[in-house]
């Protein structure tokens, strides 16, 4: 609610100049530390491709682009998590010699969402986080 009534779903700022009251920073603080730190507890090694979400996504987009290392040939397989953990979309695709991987999914649904990219055989390659908003 803080996010909605503040108008910071484009990026969180901390400190005097922020929009946010000391207890709304301190709580954020805590849901992205906790957040954080449940990803890596999963992961015991680094992954090969760095990936990142292009670009803005809300809720009901079909299409979702990430950006992965350019020259990457071959099928990604997309899982898409809630925040609970609890798969909602999986969808693959093939990326662009220009590093930008277009992948038509289900409606998004809005809320923080963990991504994960593999190969086409299974292997674990890359995960990112994506808000997609209301």
């Amino acid at each position: 609610f803080a996010f909605v009534t503040n108008g910071k779903w484009d990026g969180f700022s901390a400190g005097p100049e922020s929009a946010f009251y000391a207890l709304e920073q301190d709580v954020f603080s805590a849901l992205r530390e906790d957040l954080l730190g449940c990803l890596t507890a999963s992961s015991t090694s680094t992954y090969p491709l760095s990936v990142h979400p292009i670009g803005r996504h809300r809720a009901g987009d079909t299409t979702l682009r990430l950006g992965i290392p350019p020259g990457w040939s071959g099928p990604l397989t997309l899982q898409l998590l809630d925040a609970s953990g609890r798969e909602t979309i999986r969808s693959v695709g093939t990326p662009q010699r220009s590093g930008i991987l277009h992948l038509r999914t289900l409606p998004l649904v809005g809320g923080w969402n963990i991504g994960a990219i593999s190969a086409e055989e299974g292997t674990p390659l890359g995960r990112f986080l994506l808000v997609v908003e209301q």
